[in-house]
């Protein structure tokens, strides 16, 4: 005689149903007293009642599957019926190849797993319209973000939600010591109340092959 003591009853990965609805099913399967060992075939039917009078779906029929120590592992998926309402899976075994099935009681009871049904509410939610959005800030409502405000700081100007450098707003305590470098000093504007009359060193200006040109204020 075949009968089962189940070691492990899971949905892993059901999937919502715009998908496949396949999980994996493992259990431990004894023949006798002694954990089975060899080939057996499977027989699954899905019922909505746990006395098994109002079958859901096709059977579905896993032959030959391999049987280590008790332990086996087949893959099931019976279409679209998971609805939410209640689903008990019954189990029925024969030796590889021989002859009537033995069907193995009570029924199982399938449960979903958290994460099926939080995948099952995540695919709901990449659909929800934006007017079907519960706890929005007022400034949302119109789908437009209408609470943030902008405001250009010392130096800065703003023209819609554009920043831009005012122009003649940057002070002097704005730069860095040797950010002006002499590429950034534009011919001419240094004017000559600027210059000293008694800083300019020997050896520092003009070069090895230049002389620098001065022109004396009348």
């Amino acid at each position: 005689m075949v009968k089962a003591t189940w070691l492990i009853v899971g949905l892993i990965g059901l999937l919502t149903a715009t998908r496949a609805q396949t999980f994996t099913y493992q259990g431990f399967l004894r023949e006798g007293t002694n954990p089975a060992n060899g080939n057996y075939d499977f027989r699954f039917r899905l019922y909505s009642d746990p006395d098994g009078s109002n079958q859901v779906g096709s059977a579905i029929f896993r032959a030959n599957v391999a049987v280590q120590n008790g332990l086996f592992t087949v893959s099931l998926d019976f279409g679209n019926v998971w609805t939410g309402e209640p689903r008990y899976l019954e189990i029925s075994v024969r030796r590889a190849g021989t002859g009537s099935y033995t069907v193995l009681s009570p029924l199982v009871a399938i449960t979903h797993t958290p994460y099926a049904i939080f995948a099952r509410q995540a695919q709901s939610a990449l659909q929800v319209p934006w007017s079907g959005i519960t706890g929005m800030p007022g400034g949302f409502a119109d789908g437009v973000d209408n609470d943030t405000t902008y405001s250009a700081g010392a130096g800065l100007t703003l023209t819609g939600t554009t920043f831009s450098v005012a122009t003649g707003r940057i002070s002097t305590p704005m730069l860095a010591d040797g950010v002006v470098t002499t590429p950034k000093i534009a011919d001419g504007a240094v004017t000559s109340a600027k210059l000293s009359t008694t800083g300019v060193v020997a050896g520092t200006y003009g070069s090895p092959t230049q002389v620098g040109v001065f022109t004396v204020d009348p």
